[in-house]
């Protein structure tokens, strides 16, 4: 769950000490961003972001059920030639349909040497009906690089941790030498010595040298590679049905994909092949029942059909299901991990008017 911001005074805080600054920086570049589509949407917590010239860039936040408004904000937004607007789930599922949107970003009046003047920002303020997940674009139409900050706050935001730098393994320094140990070259006497010796019978003790053992050099432990979680396990996720492809799906989990649809109520047919048999299924959804895809509302679910066989007519083990569609847009297909194990599964789509490309 992502982290819940109390403490949206803070942002707006920070909102009111670039009432103060200069514009940002307009001139740097960096890399190439790829939340340029609400299902890759991020979230964002101020930092400091680069757009391109004539891009646009998407953001998020998740919002609470008690209609407390939310302000959004972008700092220097009318300066620079900004623009942000905010969309719905449900108006994001209909992007392919109509660019409508909820509210978009302003400059409002403030106080000036001459009385009344446009602010350098750009704001909004508003509540939502429901909980869910809020979309915010950001617009560059501009023919230059800019760099900007988008700042949201309010007591039903939530919003997810900053992605934490990847660690990077180190090394520990080398031990330390062993001691050297040091032999002492005898003195050779070159005029002769008489030496008188008693008849005393003397042993000779040979002195023992303690050995050094060298510690041993610590082993690095190996960086285990996790691999991420899969990213569809939403609509305003789902990714382009990959026709015919491998795909894995975790024990009791499920994964979402879309289709665009050109509305000419042509055929539509999906299979999953084994599905009968691995125990993973699919469900097909419109965009509206994908809005509320919570309350389990679908078109249609892949069935099995009656094949011949030995004894006449036997169960498929494939899923498939056949259906045509009113109007045009982005179509949603779940598919379903029934059992506790993970599975791996192939969708077949095939139609005269999809598009399954993005």
């Amino acid at each position: 769950m992502q982290k819940k911001i109390l403490a949206g005074t803070i942002i707006l805080a920070a909102l009111t000490l670039f009432l103060g600054l200069g514009a940002l920086n307009v001139t740097a570049q960096g890399p190439t961003a790829t939340n340029t589509e609400p299902w890759t949407a991020e979230f964002t917590w101020g930092e400091p972001r680069t757009i391109q010239p004539g891009q646009a860039l998407w953001f998020k936040f998740d919002y609470g059920s008690d209609k407390k408004p939310v302000s959004i904000a972008l700092p220097e937004g009318k300066v620079l030639g900004l623009e942000f607007r905010v969309y719905t789930l449900e108006q994001v599922l209909r992007l392919d349909q109509e660019d409508k949107f909820i509210g978009r970003g302003t400059s409002i009046q403030v106080s000036c040497d001459e009385g009344k003047c446009l602010s350098a920002h750009l704001t909004w303020k508003g509540a939502f009906p429901g909980a869910g997940p809020v979309f915010v674009q950001v617009r560059n139409p501009q023919s230059r690089w800019l760099t900007f900050q988008l700042l949201i706050a309010g007591e039903s935001v939530s919003l997810g941790p900053p992605i934490p730098p990847t660690p990077t393994p180190t090394v520990p320094p080398p031990p330390p030498p062993p001691p050297t140990v040091v032999v002492t070259t005898p003195i050779t006497l070159t005029t002769p010595l008489t030496v008188t010796v008693p008849t005393t019978t003397t042993t000779v003790t040979t002195p023992t040298l303690p050995v050094v053992v060298a510690p041993a050099v610590p082993v690095v432990p190996s960086v285990q590679s996790v691999p991420p979680p899969p990213t569809n396990n939403s609509p305003y996720f789902a990714l382009v049905v990959p026709d015919n492809r491998e795909q894995t799906v975790g024990p009791s989990g499920s994964l979402w994909y879309r289709f665009g649809y050109g509305g000419d109520r042509s055929s539509v047919l999906i299979v999953l092949p084994s599905g009968n048999a691995t125990g993973v299924g699919f469900r097909v959804y419109t965009p509206d029942q994908a809005a509320n895809y919570t309350d389990k509302k679908f078109v249609g679910i892949g069935t099995t059909g009656k094949i011949a066989c030995e004894t006449g007519k036997c169960t498929s083990d494939d899923l498939a299901w056949k259906g045509a569609f009113p109007v045009s847009g982005n179509y949603f297909i779940e598919v379903v991990n029934n059992t506790d194990k993970e599975r791996t599964f192939r969708l077949i789509i095939r139609g005269d008017n999809i598009n399954i490309e993005d």
